[in-house]
């Protein structure tokens, strides 16, 4: 096995409330940004123990990130990182969920 560790980004959606100076994504694409669907978002897990079985890593970085990620929705969150967890745990890599 490896000793590296795999990032992966999930972009959940490109909408967010907020109105940094430094972001680099246009109002009008946040405002018609879609979001991705819990569906997507499980199926991921399921793709990125694959991929880290595949690949023989030993770590999982996992950044959930967006525009502005919780504006999904809390409970999405809630009922979606325990679902995820299900998927990636018990296997033979470690693994960090990060929402940034």
């Amino acid at each position: 096995m490896k000793n590296n560790t795999f990032l992966y980004q999930i972009n959940v959606t490109r909408d967010c409330n907020l109105r940094c100076t430094h972001c680099y994504i246009h109002s009008d694409i946040k405002a018609s940004s879609k979001k991705m669907n819990k569906d997507n978002i499980l199926k991921i897990a399921n793709d990125i123990v694959n991929h880290m079985k595949k690949i023989d890593y030993r770590h999982a970085e996992i950044h959930i990130v967006g525009g502005e990620p919780t504006m999904l929705g809390v409970d999405i969150f809630d009922q979606l990182i325990n679902k995820k967890k299900k998927i990636l745990d018990g296997h033979k890599f470690s693994y960090e969920l990060l929402m940034k």
